[in-house]
């Protein structure tokens, strides 16, 4: 495994350049995501690392050395596609095995290495097995095995659990995590789901329309974004973004505070912590938390999280309290002015319903 690192990498087509110049390090072993919303440029930036698309401008340093030249096949990095990409007329083991017969490695050798790379993603009962008889999964291992085989000096993975249920993608998330760890490698892994990149990644790459918003350890993004951008993306739900008059008494542009931040009115607030009466809409119900859409005049809508099992319902009305201390201060441009006091979160505060559906409800 080795250091890849981009200096001055662009990317036009035509006249629109859609990846201006930038600059990134990937030490070896680091475990990278790229996230960003559709259209950032994150495919096609993992795209020019592998040689499948060609670079306007820039270095491409693999380990110190200038491969921005090379074709694809000489860079010694492996890609996971979004699709399996898998040949169906063969087995497993053939599929795994099938760079190696490329590069006129032995048979007795091929057969050994791939019933050892087999035995690692738990595949061995499978190989001879055409795809068309595995799982998505299944099928998504054995594309990660024929990555492997060729013990490349780096992995690049395309959102490869996209098009996995929710369980699968959550059982893969792990699974790659752990061949991270058992091959010390170098990974770069594209997703447009802040999920992943949150769990997965040691460090965290956000790009926007091709520009690299902010890179770090998925807390550093989460507790100190640099600008209102990185702090809307991560985070679920997202963060709650107050305008307005509320914001100009602050001598801001905008405030952000997140669902887990607001609190329930337990009596009298804070001499410094403004409370609101608003109108509970919409609960999403997710067992150990609950997450309520409220709305006011003055706040506008957002989210808060409640416990699993608040009795609070659709229609009615509560008493919320916001700490000035865990305000997230934006500028006109949109950077973060300060941090807020970043404390752990253990559980929701306990309140009062001032009226439900009309009627009055005791303290919870």
């Amino acid at each position: 495994m080795t250091t890849i690192e981009l200096v001055q990498v662009s990317k036009k087509f035509g006249t629109l350049e859609v990846i201006p110049p930038l600059d990134l390090k990937i030490e070896t072993g680091e475990f990278v995501v790229f996230v960003g919303p559709s259209g950032s440029g994150k495919t096609t930036l993992l795209r020019i690392i592998a040689g499948l698309e060609t670079a306007s401008s820039g270095q491409i340093l693999l380990g110190g050395k200038d491969v921005i030249k090379l074709p694809s096949a000489k860079r010694e990095m492996a890609m996971v596609f979004q699709s399996y990409a898998l040949y169906p007329h063969l087995t497993v083991g053939q599929n795994i095995g099938f760079p190696l017969k490329m590069a006129g490695v032995a048979r007795a050798e091929r057969e050994a290495r791939v019933i050892k790379i087999a035995e690692t993603l738990n595949l061995s009962p499978y190989l001879d097995r055409r795809p068309s008889a595995l799982s998505g999964g299944q099928r998504q291992r054995v594309a990660i095995g024929r990555a492997i085989i060729r013990e490349p000096r780096a992995f690049l993975f395309d959102e490869p659990l996209s098009n996995l249920d929710a369980a699968l993608r959550a059982t893969m998330r792990l699974e790659i995590m752990e061949l991270h760890h058992k091959f010390n490698a170098t990974m770069i892994f594209v997703t447009h789901d802040q999920v992943e990149a949150m769990t997965m990644a040691d460090r965290i790459v956000i790009l926007n329309q091709g520009r690299i918003e902010q890179t770090g350890s998925p807390m550093e993004l989460f507790t100190h974004p640099v600008n209102q951008f990185v702090a809307g993306f991560l985070g679920l739900p997202r963060m709650n973004f107050i305008g307005g008059e509320f914001a100009k008494s602050y001598g801001v542009k905008t405030i952000g505070i997140r669902p887990e931040s607001i609190a329930l009115s337990s009596g009298p607030a804070a001499i410094d912590h403004p409370k609101f009466s608003v109108e509970v809409g919409v609960i999403e119900r997710l067992g150990a938390d609950s997450f309520a859409h409220i709305s006011d005049s003055s706040l506008g809508k957002m989210t808060m999280r409640l416990e699993g099992d608040s009795p609070i319902r659709y229609g009615d009305r509560i008493m919320i309290e916001l700490n000035p201390e865990q305000f997230y201060r934006f500028n006109a441009e949109g950077l973060t002015i300060g941090s807020p006091i970043i404390r752990p979160i253990t559980s929701v505060h306990e309140g009062v319903v001032t009226t439900i559906n009309n009627k009055k409800r005791k303290r919870l």
